[in-house]
Parts: C-alpha cells; sequence; structure tokens
C-alpha cells in the first residue's frame, strides 16, 4: 500500500498537466486502492470505519501501528 501512496503523491505532482489528467490519475488511485483492499479480504466500509477510527482515536492507532 506504501508504493500506490507514492505513486498517487507522484502523479498528483503531475496537476500543472491540467485538472483532466488530474482526476484521471485519482480515479485510477482510487480503483487501484479498492483493489488492494479487497485482495487484503476487506470491503469498503470496514476500511473507511477503521480509518476513520485510525485518525481520531489514539488507542486504535496505537493497536494499528502495532500490527504494521
Amino acid at each position: 500500500m506504501n508504493k500506490l501512496l507514492v505513486s498517487l503523491t507522484a502523479s498528483l505532482s503531475l496537476l500543472a498537466a491540467g485538472p483532466a489528467l488530474a482526476q484521471e490519475l485519482q480515479m485510477e488511485a482510487n480503483d487501484e486502492m479498492v483493489g488492494v483492499i479487497e485482495d487484503a479480504g476487506m470491503d469498503i466500509p470496514t476500511y473507511n470505519s477503521i480509518a476513520t477510527a485510525y485518525n481520531s482515536e489514539p488507542q486504535v492507532r496505537n493497536r494499528v501501528d502495532a500490527l504494521m
């Protein structure tokens, strides 16, 4: 997943190339992210719940960080 985030960051730096390209790259990155999440055996609502808890609850963040 880190590789995907690096790719997304690099892709978004191409924003100067135009909004249409940026939107296309965002859609591609989103599709890839969904694939990675589903390949890991998780559904998107569950992932979103975990991400929300990770960002708002220190105990959840600590547990997730310990697993990584």
